[in-house]
């Protein structure tokens, strides 16, 4: 998983997203499963080096243990200047 300001999304499509605010797409090459969740300002990408593992309990899970807040909600909980 990483934190972009900008995704490269050639070849995904576009999915209904389970996050609020963001849109997601997805792309498989080869074996690799990418998701992008693309916000104002940005993207998170979570990478699989298989579509299996990413469909397995273990790959869910993950996507569920990250968790996303707007940037007014950071501002408010951190001093950062965002």
């Amino acid at each position: 998983m990483h934190l972009e300001s900008v995704c490269h999304l050639v070849g995904a499509t576009e999915i209904t997203s389970d996050r609020d605010g963001t849109a997601l797409h997805v792309r498989t090459q080869r074996e690799a499963h990418t998701l992008a969740y693309v916000f104002a300002g940005g993207c998170i990408v979570f990478k699989y080096p298989t579509r299996a593992l990413a469909e397995t309990n273990e790959g869910r899970a993950f996507l569920q243990a990250v968790g996303f807040m707007t940037r007014e909600r950071l501002r408010e909980l951190s001093t950062w200047e965002l």
